[in-house]
């Protein structure tokens, strides 16, 4: 039985391969995006009707921002997978061989705690987009995103979620 639950542990080399083909996915439609910036600032592309109101360099703006959106969370995956990699898969032999750049993952604790930063950030970005798209027309409903991010933020730090 104990052999069967060992090498079950496998099983989550699934994760692994999906967070790592969605990040390669992402970091292609992050690059898309940046391009689309250029091509809308430099008048080659025309200009979706919903940001018709805004300028050439704001659409470029929106555009970079909606990229850095998409690379956090093709970061993120990234983070995830080799995450799961190093918990669940990783030979303990194999602590010292460590990808330099990225965090010593040594527990799920982390895992969420660097994940949940990540969320973070992505929300704050979105926020940012948001608000440069409506710039003349900002309702109230715009203030769900900051407040999500005040409520997630105090989540973390009351449950614990330092950096260990």
């Amino acid at each position: 039985m104990w052999y069967i639950l060992e090498r079950s542990r496998y099983l989550s080399i699934v994760a692994v391969l999906c967070s790592l083909l969605g990040s390669a996915l992402l970091f292609v439609v992050g690059a898309d995006k940046t391009v689309r910036a250029f091509l809308y600032y430099t008048h080659v592309k025309a200009v979706d009707i919903k940001l018709a109101h805004l300028s050439p360099s704001d659409i470029a703006i929106t555009y970079v921002i909606r990229a850095l959106d998409t690379f956090l969370i093709a970061l993120a995956l990234l983070i995830f997978a080799y995450g799961v990699y190093c918990l669940f898969i990783r030979k303990r032999d194999d602590v010292k061989k460590q990808i330099p750049g990225l965090p010593n993952i040594t527990s799920v604790g982390f895992l969420k705690h660097t994940l949940g930063e990540v969320v973070i950030v992505i929300i704050l970005v979105t926020t940012l987009e948001e608000v440069l798209v409506s710039l003349e027309t900002l309702t109230w409903h715009l203030l769900v995103l900051p407040v999500t991010v005040l409520l997630l933020s105090l989540s973390m730090k009351f449950l614990g979620m330092r950096d260990h």
